[in-house]
């Protein structure tokens, strides 16, 4: 199913916007429906991510041989998982999970600087001009964290919780670096959501059921997630209400300012011709005075 999502997604979109196209005529048409399948094949890229580690994706049960985790009465590696290694997950890594993110990258390249901006705006609004494609590094975050989770499972816990936090830390430097958005804020609060990430994923070393933590602790650090989880919440509704309101108050007080100075009309004054052995300098004021005139 998982594999063939993304060829239904475009075969109801295009038929949608084809069929549109043929009753209106417009070849706008042609060009929402690229933008929308780039919007669509961006969004359901984490679902086809997961779908597709799940395949190699194994456990140890009991002894030291390999099961399935998506199907514990398959045995990796062996025939019947190696068919469906070579059928499904290398179309998938190649079309999907490193395809969608390359055709993304290469249409906001060529795009983002031509007259056809605008069907790229998804993934360039609010970004500096220089680093307008940051969506695909967030795709690769969440990439990389996937197949760090899924192909480390059958690896300790503790190797998994290392490798995520170690993901995570590089691409928090990495945003530092780079503050890719054009307001500061915007920055900071995705500097402070990675940052979220990285503290929760490193409670959980305190869910490891080798460790033994008494069940209170375990209660203990849910609740402190939860605060630190519904903190971040309410202070980004917070910071986007805050916004809202400034902006609306920047355009009601620069909107009378630009009546005000449009409402007095500007009296241009034509100079006389100078004569053949000067040349006049007029300074002209803004009510059409002539005060100074310097003559050489």
């Amino acid at each position: 199913m998982a594999s063939s999502l993304p060829v239904l997604i475009m075969l109801v979109n295009w038929s949608v916007y084809l069929t549109l196209f043929f009753v209106k005529r417009n070849q706008n048409t042609l060009y929402s429906g690229f933008q929308s399948s780039l919007m669509l094949l961006y969004s359901i890229h984490p679902y086809i991510v997961k779908a597709g580690v799940a395949l190699i994706s194994c456990k140890t049960i009991e002894s030291d041989t390999l099961w399935l985790t998506a199907d514990v009465s398959m045995e990796c590696w062996k025939s019947d998982h190696v068919f469906y290694v070579l059928t499904l997950f290398l179309p998938m890594f190649l079309l999907y999970i490193l395809g969608i993110p390359m055709a993304i990258l290469i249409s906001v390249t060529r795009l983002r600087k031509g007259e056809k901006q605008t069907l790229v705006t998804f993934f360039t609004a609010g970004y500096r001009h220089v680093v307008g494609i940051w969506e695909v590094v967030v795709s690769m975050r969440k990439t990389l964290l996937i197949l760090v989770l899924g192909l480390l499972g059958s690896s300790e816990s503790v190797i998994q919780i290392i490798s995520a936090m170690v993901v995570l830390y590089l691409f928090l430097e990495w945003h530092i670096r780079a503050a890719p958005f054009v307001r500061d804020f915007h920055n900071k609060l995705e500097a402070y959501s990675i940052f979220l990430q990285l503290v929760l994923t490193g409670f959980s070393f305190y869910f490891i059921p080798s460790l033994h933590i008494r069940d209170v602790i375990l209660i203990i650090i849910s609740f402190a997630i939860l605060i630190l989880v519904l903190g971040f919440i309410l202070t980004s509704l917070g910071i986007l209400l805050a916004q809202i309101v400034v902006s609306r108050k920047k355009q009601m007080t620069v909107a009378p300012a630009l009546v005000a100075s449009t409402s007095t009309p500007i009296r241009v004054v034509s100079p006389p011709p100078p004569s053949n052995n000067s040349s006049i300098l007029l300074l002209i004021q803004g009510d059409g005075s002539q005060d100074n005139i310097v003559r050489q």
